[in-house]
Formats: structure tokens, C-alpha cells, sequence
């Protein structure tokens, strides 16, 4: 792997934590529900400032509502965001509450997602929690550089669907990856 996009990889996982306990979000969220983190953080994948929690319970709208107004008043962040995608759906995401975050740290601006999910829910998702995955240190290398790749070349690709690329369907090379990826793009809604 290259060494500056392992450094970068390093790098951003170390100010995801410090962002984390900055904020106390994790301390925040565990009074409402078991708390995840998951995505390139859990992983160890990062190429972003971004950051993926999953919140696990028995979720109402007024309850996440709560949470929300509870947040507004606790964190000092640039913004705050609300979406309810289980009346308003969308295919890229699960049907469930969506908290999004957004802060400026250490020069970067940084997006904190945070989903209210029941455990059903989390099951269900492609490599849910990432509390089972293995990842091979090659697998982990193309990971990172095709995700370099993707966000230097402005490619629509979610993330997950690159993971299901190297770890479920063992693809290597930056061409079968994007063609893999690409083709499961088109075929969504």
C-alpha cells in the first residue's frame, strides 16, 4: 500500500477518536441505546472525515426527536441534521432515523452519521456491525487504494458496495472493482 494513503488512513482514524471524545457523543448516545461504530471506522478504512454509528434499539420517530433536541443542547458543532427515512424512503439507506453531524476538526470538515436501528435491522446490512469481519491486510490495501482511487477519479460508489467488492466477492484489481461496483450502481432504483 502506499505509504501516504496508510498515513492518511492512520491519520483520520486518530482525529475520528479524538473528534469522538471531543464531543462525548458515545457517552451521549449510550443513554438512549447500545451504541456502534461501524463503517471505515470500525474497519480501520478510513480515507475521510467521516465517521458511521449505529444506535441499537426499539426506535419512534418522537423518541429520536428527543435525542435530537437533547443533542442540539449538549454539542457545540457547526450543524445538526434530522431525516426520517422510515416515511420517507430511499434506496441507499436503511429504513430507520438518521442523526447527521457536522463539525470542523483539526482543518477538516467532518460528517458524523448516526442511525437508530433495531439489532433485526443491523443484522440485515451488508457486514452490519463489522463485529464479525475479517479483513486480510491485502484486502484492507485494496480497499484503501481503491477508495483513494474513487474519490480521485469523483466516482458515485458507496463504500459498502467496495467492501462487497474485495471481501465478499474477492475482487483485486482496481478495473474489476469499478466495473463490479459501476454495475451494482445502475441496477438500483
Amino acid at each position: 500500500m502506499k505509504k501516504r494513503t496508510i498515513t492518511k488512513n492512520e491519520k483520520f482514524r486518530t482525529d475520528a477518536s479524538r473528534l469522538l471524545k471531543k464531543l462525548n457523543l458515545i457517552r451521549l448516545l449510550e443513554r438512549n441505546g447500545q451504541v456502534r461504530l461501524t463503517g471505515s471506522y470500525a474497519a480501520d478504512l478510513m480515507n475521510r472525515p467521516d465517521i458511521d454509528v449505529y444506535v441499537v434499539g426499539s426506535w419512534s420517530r418522537q423518541a429520536v426527536i428527543r435525542i435530537f433536541t437533547s443533542l442540539l443542547g449538549r454539542l457545540r458543532v457547526k450543524g445538526l441534521l434530522f431525516f426520517d427515512w422510515v416515511k420517507y424512503r430511499h434506496p441507499d439507506f436503511p429504513k430507520a432515523y438518521y442523526i447527521g453531524i457536522k463539525d470542523n476538526f483539526r482543518g477538516k470538515k467532518w460528517k458524523i452519521d448516526v442511525w437508530f436501528l433495531t439489532d433485526r435491522q443491523v443484522r440485515a446490512l451488508p457486514f452490519g456491525s463489522w463485529d464479525d469481519v475479517e479483513i486480510s491486510e491485502p484486502q484492507r490495501r485494496t480497499i484503501i487504494n481503491f477508495k483513494e482511487y474513487r474519490d480521485r477519479h469523483g466516482l458515485a460508489i458507496p463504500s459498502f458496495m467496495v467492501y462487497e467488492a474485495v471481501l465478499s466477492r474477492k475482487l483485486r484489481t482496481v478495473s474489476e472493482i469499478k466495473s463490479y461496483c459501476l454495475g451494482q450502481t445502475k441496477k438500483r432504483p
